[in-house]
């Protein structure tokens, strides 16, 4: 097991994100693959299953992405966060702690299982400029997730954190 005290960011909620895309099909409406939009070979002129003629066919795909989706899809945010999700965790919330090279000498990282950390050393004006400082190094990221998320349901909070 390991641990994490500090700052870390709380994320729910999906995104729900509708794509368009052309695929090439079966022509025949009454066929297997036309009727689940399962694409063919491009080389291919005929359906390989009733040997209807291929077209080219628009459709929308819906998929619902979480905060770690979100995240993996851009490239400026690329490894600057850790996602870690508890072992026996089925909640739908999302717990993103700092990167030891982004934040080195900020936050306290302990990845032994026998530390002992002194928990009255984090009195409020502590624990409040590490949210603040948090909030500062990764605001392009807590931005982001905001805007397709929500406010409520992206939040920067003070603990610790097991996985």
């Amino acid at each position: 097991m390991s641990t994490f005290i500090g700052p870390y960011l709380s994320c729910k909620g999906l995104f729900k994100l509708e794509t368009n895309k052309i695929i090439n099909t079966c022509s025949n409406p009454e066929c297997f693959i036309s009727k689940e939009n399962l694409r063919c070979f491009e080389q291919n002129l005929f359906c390989h299953l009733c040997g209807s003629k291929l077209e080219d066919r628009s459709i929308t795909e819906n998929k619902q992405l979480n905060a770690q989706e979100l995240l993996l899809g851009e490239d400026n945010f690329d490894d600057r966060l850790a996602c870690v999700i508890g072992e026996y965790s089925n909640s739908d919330e999302l717990f993103f702690i700092t990167k030891k090279k982004y934040a080195e000498d900020c936050f306290f990282h302990s990845y032994e299982d026998n530390s002992v950390v002194e928990i009255n050393n984090f009195n409020k004006e502590y624990i409040d400029n590490q949210k603040r400082l948090f909030k500062l190094i990764y605001k392009e990221e807590i931005d982001y997730l905001i805007q397709h998320l929500g406010i409520e349901n992206v939040l920067v909070k003070w603990g610790l954190v097991n996985w």
